[in-house]
């Protein structure tokens, strides 16, 4: 049995001559979506969710309103 070994890496990073081995290979893209936000259960009354927040809405990509919401803190970042 052949083990290998996961990285978190952008783009390929395998030795040439690891294609020389007679194992199986690929890589599977993982994505982070949000969800629905869930305010807190004890806010108090008349507390409304921020503006600031607004980017971080159900269906995102957690990459985009994370780089949004740097952009709006930070303009010309």
């Amino acid at each position: 049995m052949a083990f290998g070994t996961a990285y978190l890496v952008k783009g390929v990073a395998d030795d040439d001559e690891d294609y020389e081995l007679p194992v199986y290979a690929e890589r599977i893209p993982v994505r982070t979506v949000l969800g629905a936000p869930q305010p807190c259960p004890r806010l108090l009354g008349g507390v409304e969710r921020p503006d600031s927040l607004r980017g971080y809405s159900e269906g995102r990509l957690l990459e985009e309103a994370l780089r949004d919401a740097y952009f709006v803190q930070y303009p010309g970042g």
